[in-house]
């Protein structure tokens, strides 16, 4: 990660990491545009991954995730 920071790369790789939440460091990386987050343990995903304005891909298969809270006023 702390490379990824240093060279401003687009792309991060962290699938197949056992992670089972996502490092604070990834919500610096505002440059991302493409997270791969497969095969891990995350059960959940931070609310500040929205602040990663410039990511268009992001892969989380193979995870625990939960689904989405459904709004309400969405039915």
């Amino acid at each position: 990660i702390a490379e990824c920071i240093k060279k401003q790369q687009q792309d991060l790789d962290l699938g197949h990491c056992q992670l089972s939440q996502l490092p604070d460091e990834v919500l610096q990386l505002t440059h991302l545009t493409s997270l791969n987050l497969s095969d891990n343990n995350l059960e959940s995903l931070p609310d500040k991954l929205c602040l990663l304005t410039q990511l268009e891909t992001i892969k989380l298969n193979d995870n625990f995730l939960k689904p989405f809270a459904q709004n309400s006023e969405s039915k």
